[in-house]
């Protein structure tokens, strides 16, 4: 499950304050927006996993936090993941192993120095 809130850019310490509080990790990203026609730069929290009461309870600490009116919620039924990096050596062969075909497609002998 993904929670986005929607809220405006005027008080990001407190913002993140209220978010590390209750999450272990979230994205925020700035943006353009407008709320009941008018412009305001906005941010969009993004959380992954988080439980419905606990992203209720920060929408409206941020509310109150930015004397806001209300503050935007989005819950996406979807089901994020996060992949890993593969060990250094075994992204480093891949990309030599790709480099390798691109350059013997050109006719050319690369040589490799070490990392």
């Amino acid at each position: 499950m993904i929670h986005r809130l929607y809220t405006q850019d005027i008080n990001r310490a407190g913002i993140e304050a209220i978010l590390a509080s209750k999450f272990d990790g979230y994205t925020i990203t700035a943006a353009n927006g407008a709320y009941k026609g008018t412009p305001e730069s906005s941010l969009v929290v993004e959380l992954w996993n988080a439980n419905d009461a606990a992203v209720k309870d920060a929408a409206e600490q941020i509310a109150a936090v930015n004397s806001q009116e209300s503050v935007g919620v989005v819950k996406l039924d979807a089901s994020p993941e996060f992949v890993t990096a593969p060990a250094r050596e075994q992204a480093v062969a891949t990309l030599e192993t790709a480099c390798a075909a691109g350059y013997k497609w050109m006719g050319i002998e690369p040589e490799w120095s070490s990392y």
